[in-house]
């Protein structure tokens, strides 16, 4: 990627170099034949600025891709000192839910046989209402008759 910036910015250079070239030497030709000599300086110099502010441009552009390729290795630099941590973090968090899930599987059995009692349990306290239930209202309904 970064060959490709500098490859880039050197080939806008080189095609302003060359444009900026070949048009002084198309005005120098005219330079020639119509202007003075403090006229030719004078586009002589613009033409100068104009190519020192693109070099100053693609210095900067340079200096922002090194200071970008610095970021970028410290991020790497920053990967790799936090990868270890985070692997070790999910080897504990895997550990943590096996030991979790052999618990529970140990303690299934329990529970159910528990839950079983319990609804067996519940049941015979159900169907001793209802037949506690049932006693009293045959009893009332004979005392009634």
């Amino acid at each position: 990627m970064l060959t490709s910036i500098i490859t880039l910015f050197i080939t806008i250079l080189i095609s302003t170099l060359l444009y900026f070239n070949l048009n002084t030497k198309t005005s120098l030709d005219e330079l020639d034949n119509s202007k003075s000599f403090k006229e030719q300086f004078n586009e002589l110099s613009n033409t100068e600025k104009s190519l020192n502010n693109v070099l100053l441009f693609v210095s900067n552009q340079k200096q922002k891709i090194i200071e970008t390729e610095k970021t970028l290795n410290d991020l790497y630099t920053e990967k790799d000192k936090l990868e270890p941590i985070v692997n070790s973090d999910r080897k504990a968090i895997k550990a943590i839910l096996e030991y979790q899930n052999t618990k529970i599987q140990e303690n299934i059995f329990s529970d159910r046989t528990i839950g079983f009692i319990l609804g067996v349990i519940g049941s015979l306290f159900a169907s001793g209402i209802i037949a506690i239930v049932r006693f009293f209202y045959y009893k009332r309904k004979n005392n009634n008759d």
